[in-house]
């Protein structure tokens, strides 16, 4: 019957909303052949170091595969923007510069790196980020992913990942994912949770934040999280094998088996 769905006058689409399937029905139904979007934001993606070698490539001694630009590039997608890879660039300040410049000519509205901002020799972009542009800050209290840095170069804002591929995937999640919501007019950026029990009981070295790595049981007595075995911040496998992270606040140094824990799902 006329007006069974929507009455006229009603507002059926507000701004902010997802175009899903069903939203382009709706403005098919409402007669509307065109509507005003916010684009997929680009995200330039570079990996840097010398000891970085591509997928395909020979690895020479003392290399390591290109894990970052690939994993970055997935979650960029997964989030709804559109990755841009920029390939490698080399423990040279040339190179890196040279790089940045093709990233922002390229239209890239965010401009993500891994590696180069710890505090080695040839640790360079926090360098170069300083001096082409901004550093708003320099490390997080989290662990893994301490070393990263955020900044605008040519005002586009820049995300500087730490090396290791789990602490440059959770600190893209944690800060990646937000900034291209909000590049996209989306608010709702806070990742889902559950609350779990701790299978087992866990210890804390430093203050920082810490992101466990665990798969989630259900059990008759409800959820449980148990730690995909090492946690450290180069083992990937510890990733593959998760549901979620589970958040062991900073003011906490242990907590016991069975202790409740906040899991952050991994989709």
């Amino acid at each position: 019957a006329a007006g069974e769905d929507v009455r006229a006058g009603r507002v059926v689409l507000r701004q902010g909303v997802v175009i899903r399937p069903q939203e382009v029905g709706m403005m098919a139904s409402a007669g509307r052949v065109a509507a005003s979007v916010i684009r997929r934001p680009r995200v330039a993606i570079l990996a840097t170091g010398d000891e970085v070698a591509d997928p395909g490539e020979p690895l020479a001694p003392g290399q390591i595969r290109n894990i970052n630009s690939y994993t970055v590039a997935a979650e960029v997608a997964a989030y709804g923007a559109e990755p841009l890879l920029l390939g490698i660039a080399r423990d040279q300040r040339e190179q890196l510069v040279a790089k940045i410049r093709q990233g922002l000519e390229a239209g890239a509205d965010l401009f993500v790196t891994s590696g180069g901002v710890s505090v080695g020799d040839f640790d360079l972009v926090k360098d170069v980020l300083a001096a082409e542009g901004r550093i708003d800050f320099w490390w997080v209290n989290m662990k893994p992913g301490k070393p990263m840095a955020f900044g605008t170069i040519n005002n586009s804002p820049l995300l500087a990942l730490p090396g290791n591929p789990v602490a440059a995937m959770l600190s893209f999640a944690l800060f990646g994912w937000p900034a291209i919501y909000k590049l996209l007019g989306r608010a709702d950026w806070r990742w889902p949770s559950v609350t779990a029990a701790l299978r087992d009981g866990v210890a804390r070295k430093d203050d920082r934040r810490h992101y466990l790595r665990v798969r989630l049981c259900e059990t008759a007595d409800g959820l449980v999280a148990e730690l995909t075995g090492d946690q450290g911040s180069g083992i990937l496998t510890s990733m593959v094998e998760a549901d979620g992270v589970a958040v062991i606040p900073e003011d906490c140094d242990h907590l016991p088996p069975g202790a409740p824990v906040q899991v952050l799902l991994l989709r």
